[in-house]
């Protein structure tokens, strides 16, 4: 099963990086590969509203509820996905969704 929540959070990753490197050339390489399969499958709007506010939780639920709708329905594109997160998982990148829902988290329910 795909978690649409952490795939989106891995996309508002790839819109904030721009040019710099995270973890290494793997884990830039599937962010854009993962950034690209998504855009592809859901089209630019979901992309753009990302690049706009990447921290904004309202826009990575909406995002993450489309993920998760389209790999329900499209189970060549969650094998995608799902290979893509762990290759991002294996190699260190899930401290970058930490980040980002520490981000995205009102500080009153963080624990």
């Amino acid at each position: 099963m795909i978690d649409g929540g952490v795939i989106a959070a891995y996309l508002a990753v790839a819109v904030t990086r721009g040019e710099q490197r995270l973890l290494g050339r793997v884990v830039d390489t599937a962010l854009d590969r993962l950034f690209d399969s998504v855009a592809r499958r859901l089209g630019p709007r979901r992309a753009a509203d990302l690049a706009r506010n990447p921290y904004d939780s309202a826009i990575l639920a909406e995002v993450a509820g489309a993920i998760d709708a389209a790999a329900r329905r499209d189970a060549g594109f969650a094998r995608e996905l799902a290979a893509l997160l762990a290759q991002l998982e294996s190699h260190g990148g899930r401290h970058l969704v930490d980040q980002i829902r520490a981000q995205t988290t009102p500080e009153s329910t963080r624990s």
